[in-house]
């Protein structure tokens, strides 16, 4: 079988992007390869020595965030044996199935070996103190601009670049073979890049896109943390495994599937890494732990709007493109032309340059609500259903009365003081959540917002509506105008009317048996369900 070509950068990296999209929106979480690796350290550490592994402090905090099963049930180990399956496959109906070195021609086989294995082990440790890989924290990390993810990266690509500098004479003996991947740091290759960023745009981009239009509730996604020093120190060793390993951890999954023995002991030297990084985890928690920031988004870090960094990011990423074509060809010792143009490039500059501008139009979406609504002619003049204090006060305290149920937005601590009855307690925050904004949607109830006075329930309610949510109504007036007129009522004259006296007779009513209600219900009421961030990264 004749070996085919490799498909275009620019294609595979659309397709890795759009895959990562489906990952976040399906799990919650993006892709993954080094922490597969420290699945298997510790299942085999766990196999070997289960005393140790419960008792050294790296495994036993591993098993206690991954409780009740064996390390190898990590999504991240079925992700990578999916990647294997699919590199063999692939390879196999484009003829590039064959058990070989990646050496260059002026190295023997087993000195690349060594490299490979060298390269391992610093990915190894630098993954772990990175807290991912390329994989996990640069590229999925860029897809939900997560600070501590794009921090690594840079780190990551700057540490390649500058130690590519001092080893150029090394990968021209081979020792940074595969070429194709370490090609990128020395300027003839810029294949890597082109996918990575491709990839990493178009996931920054479809993952904004679903949070504007209420399709990914990002409360829900991980977020890479941010650990200062440990992503810079991590992300350097990274970049010098780069080089001189000449493979990333989920590249070189694919690599070994295919049959690159550099690749598999490229994975051997990684599962070492990682070992000998377990075992220092003493003496390295300090610098692991330092300087936590949180789990903060890029744009938040720097003070710009999210559509500007896209905007930026891919603006970065088309430049990049230009330059690095460029560079390949005088490197290569081809003289610099300008490019033809022809429908498919100008195609592809065209999406190009779409997709940079369409980071605007996908604000975030519980950010621009925010803002609209703290316009107060706008809240105020928006067509919002009220519900009088009477009906109000009737409807509590009718039992057979299961229709409506009210969505209380004061703080915590007032609640607490006396929940109302047939009441939960909300944030703005749970509006946004799928989780707690699902007790919005049962079918036939209405739903009353109340907080201490009505301009904060109408702007409640006109955020409710633009997210979608109907049979809104908001109390009239407020808790304030219902303490007054219903709570504390004090005639303040006697009926003129029928009508008056029915109101007065009501009111005095509900304004002994309320309190008794209130009294009746939980004075810390636990607020609706929020469901916790997904456990992701490497």
């Amino acid at each position: 079988m004749s070996e085919s070509k490799y498909m275009n950068p620019y294609v595979a990296g659309t397709l890795l992007g759009l895959l990562l999209i489906a990952t976040i929106y399906i799990t919650g979480r993006g892709l993954g390869a080094s922490g597969a690796i420290k699945s298997f350290t510790v299942a085999g550490v766990q196999a070997v020595a289960p005393a140790h592994a419960q008792k050294a402090k790296f495994y036993a905090e591993y098993l206690q965030e991954h409780p009740g099963g064996s390390p190898l049930k990590n999504w991240l180990v079925f992700e990578v044996i999916g990647v294997a399956v699919g590199a063999f496959l692939s390879a196999l109906a484009a003829g590039r199935l064959k058990l070989t070195t990646e050496a260059g021609p002026r190295v023997a086989p087993r000195t690349r070996l060594v490299a490979a294995f060298v390269g391992g082990v610093l990915w190894g440790v630098g993954s772990q103190l990175g807290r991912g890989c390329t994989s996990g924290a640069a590229l999925s990390g860029m897809a939900v601009m997560a600070t501590g993810g794009i921090l690594t990266m840079v780190a990551i690509f700057a540490g390649a670049y500058a130690f590519a500098y001092f080893f150029r004479i090394l990968e021209q003996a081979g020792f940074g073979s595969s070429r194709r991947l370490v090609g990128l740091f020395y300027g003839y290759d810029f294949t890597v890049l082109r996918v990575f960023f491709t990839a990493g745009v178009v996931a920054m981009v479809g993952v904004m896109a679903l949070n504007h239009f209420g399709l990914l509730d990002m409360s829900q996604v991980y977020i890479n943390p941010t650990y200062l020093w440990s992503a810079i120190v991590g992300g350097l060793i990274m970049g010098l495994g780069f080089v001189v390993g000449g493979y990333c951890p989920g590249t070189s999954f694919c690599a070994a599937s295919i049959g690159k023995r550099d690749a598999m002991v490229f994975i051997v030297g990684a599962l070492a890494g990682v070992f000998l990084f377990a075992e220092g985890y003493p003496l390295l928690e300090g610098l692991y732990k330092a300087a936590y920031l949180g789990t903060p988004r890029i744009y938040e870090t720097l003070g710009i709007p999210a559509g500007l960094f896209a905007f930026l990011m891919v603006t970065f990423a088309l430049l990049a493109f230009g330059i690095a074509s460029v560079v390949e060809r005088k490197v290569k010792g081809v003289q610099p032309v300008l490019p033809r143009w022809n429908l498919a490039r100008a195609g592809a500059v065209a999406l190009g340059i779409l997709l940079a501008l369409s980071a605007f139009s996908f604000t975030d979406r519980k950010t621009s609500l925010l803002q609209m609504v703290q316009n107060e002619q706008f809240v105020r003049s928006y067509p919002v259903e009220v519900m009088t204090v009477d009906e109000f006060a009737f409807r509590l305290m009718d039992d057979t009365d299961d229709q409506i149920q009210v969505i209380d937005f004061r703080p915590r601590e007032e609640i607490s003081k006396g929940r109302l009855p047939k009441s939960y307690p909300f944030t703005v925050d749970n509006l946004f959540e799928q989780e707690p904004s699902r007790l919005l949607r049962v079918r036939g109830k209405i739903n009353v917002f109340v907080a201490d006075d009505e301009l904060t329930e109408r702007r409640m309610a006109v955020i409710a509506q633009q997210l979608g949510f109907s049979r809104i109504r908001i109390l009239e007036g407020g808790l304030e105008k219902f303490r007054q007129d219903i709570l504390n009522f004090e005639p303040p004259a006697p009926p003129k009317d029928m009508y008056e006296e029915f109101t007065y007779r009501f009111r005095k009513r509900a304004k002994e048996k309320l309190p008794e209600l209130i009294r009746e219900e939980e004075l810390s009421p636990a607020e609706p369900e929020k469901p916790k961030r997904k456990l992701g990264g490497c």
